[in-house]
């Protein structure tokens, strides 16, 4: 979510960029609307952490918890089950559990639906058939509920996916890397924003720790460490030093 507003705010202070450059206002500090950029961020970060501790506060006491029929009785399911029963705060609450997928089940749930008010319905073991997997779906739909399911061991290890069409059928893309698109924008404009800030703010600690480095032994305070980079290129990274001129590495 505090990615989701930096990505936000980082294209709404390039459109104002945009504009201001493109109508040629001038201000007496360039420096304010970087800094209504930063406000922005933090601002509403923290208003999204003041809206999560309220809505936490109602999940504690009951209020919008959204009440779930899980479906399964293997291991995954009762870790499922157990998440939700010791973290309150995720919002949702077991009203009923379906170890297995039979019609008797699936009747047994409809008569109890007046009582059970679900929300929706969970299927939580990996080990259900497709065809009870399209029963529960039809059931969900039939009765207007949203319908989750576990992902498989494959589907968990290929998170990080993309879907597109041919024709009209679902492709599922594998990614190796999320930095591709704007995951690759916002991670550059991250290094160099936050990286930045980061160095100007921990200044005075390096000044100390190069004037501790020179007092402790003879040599040089910063050396040069050769690492591989994107494609086998290779790059020099610079460290302070905190071993003996002779046992580092690199020139």
């Amino acid at each position: 979510e505090i990615k989701k507003i930096f990505v936000a705010s980082s294209l709404g202070f390039a459109a104002i960029t945009v504009v201001i450059f493109l109508r040629g206002e001038l201000f007496n500090s360039r420096f304010i609307v970087l800094a209504a950029f930063i406000l922005a961020v933090v601002f509403v970060t923290m208003a999204r952490l003041i809206v999560r501790f309220v809505k936490f506060r109602f999940y504690r006491r009951g209020v919008g918890v959204r009440r779930v029929i899980l479906i399964g009785q293997d291991k995954t399911t009762r870790a499922v089950s157990s998440f939700i029963k010791n973290v309150p705060n995720y919002g949702l609450r077991v009203v009923e559990s379906i170890p297995l997928v039979t019609p008797e089940a699936l009747a047994a749930v409809r008569a109890a639906l007046p009582t059970l008010q679900p929300d929706l319905i969970l299927q939580g073991s990996v080990l259900v058939t497709r065809k009870e997997s399209e029963a529960l779906l039809d059931f969900a739909r039939e009765h207007h509920l949203e319908f989750h399911y576990a992902a498989d061991l494959f589907e968990a290890k290929a998170a990080n996916t993309d879907i597109s069409t041919i024709g009209d059928i679902p492709i599922v893309e594998i990614k190796q890397t999320s930095l591709e698109g704007w995951g690759r924008i916002y991670k550059r404009t991250f290094d160099i924003i936050v990286g930045g800030i980061a160095c100007l703010l921990a200044l005075p600690l390096m000044a100390l720790i190069a004037v501790a480095i020179k007092l402790d032994s003879r040599g040089p305070i910063v050396y040069k460490n050769q690492r591989v980079g994107k494609g086998g290129s290779f790059f020099f990274v610079y460290k302070f030093r905190r071993m003996k001129q002779e046992f580092c590495t690199g020139p």
